[in-house]
């Protein structure tokens, strides 16, 4: 028996010529040799069952490589024979071992290098497009809606009666998140029913000395003698002009039908 007293070849290794007492040298990089190889990629092996040769898409293979080494998490080789793995690409997410990169998901964003954990939308936003790469694209969340926890994909909630959001609330009550916003307690003036974006002004006529009202009911009638001129009055513009009466709910200090006699 020829090869009696002959060892396979080294892993991570080959061993190109017969006769040989060591291994020629290190498997190149891009490749794997498990044992056994004849050259330096590995194509050519003692036993034709045995793996190696190209490193395989997901997995990296430095020089002397003996086992292909799986990308680390944040990184993808969507190639063979890769020697290091790049960066996971802005708006994907690359757990370990990734060969193509995932698209990131509603609710999130993925700057380059994301790995298996994906940041979320804060509070206060949502996201119901796929692909983002900064917090900053985001969407805030939409006027009298609220998005009261990270990572939605669209708001959850509505601004509570007596509150406005215009846009960016994180709570019910006009709380705003990290990325910021409009909202507040309903002023005087106005009223804010549920689900309210921007106040509603007091029509010309009514005034409301009051804050956080959440119907027209707070709109309360001019009283006799004066006059409220413009809409969102928190008290009444002036007296009824000299010459003239007002009998209450006047919009103008003259009213036209009602000249004194």
């Amino acid at each position: 028996n020829h090869t009696e007293g002959c060892t396979s070849c080294d892993s991570g290794s080959y061993c190109k010529d017969a006769g040989m007492t060591e291994p020629t040298g290190p498997c190149i990089g891009g490749y794997y040799c498990p044992g056994g190889c004849a050259d330096k990629r590995c194509y050519s092996k003692t036993c034709e069952d045995l793996p190696g040769g190209d490193c395989p898409t997901g997995f990296f293979c430095p020089n002397g490589t003996s086992t292909p080494f799986p990308c680390p998490t944040g990184t993808t080789a969507a190639t063979k024979n890769a020697i290091v793995c790049p960066a996971c690409p802005a708006g994907y997410y690359c757990p370990q071992g990734t060969a193509e990169p995932h698209v990131c998901p509603h609710g999130r964003f993925c700057p380059p290098s994301t790995g298996g954990v994906i940041p979320m939308c804060p509070s206060g936003t949502y996201s119901n497009n796929t692909g983002l790469v900064n917090v900053s694209d985001c969407a805030l969340c939409t006027g009298g809606q609220t998005c009261p926890t990270a990572g939605l994909s669209q708001p959850t909630g509505t601004c509570h009666y007596g509150y406005y959001c215009t846009r960016g609330a994180a709570t019910a009550f006009a709380g705003t998140g990290s990325l910021g916003g409009i909202g507040g307690v309903c002023p005087a003036g106005h009223m804010c029913p549920t689900g309210t974006a921007h106040p509603f002004k007091c029509h010309p006529g009514t005034y409301n000395p009051a804050s956080e009202s959440n119907s027209s009911d707070a709109c309360l009638e001019c009283p006799p003698g004066k006059y409220c001129e413009t809409a969102g009055l928190s008290e009444p513009t002036n007296d009824c002009a000299e010459g003239f009466y007002c009998t209450g709910g006047d919009a103008v200090d003259r009213p036209s039908t009602a000249v004194c006699p």
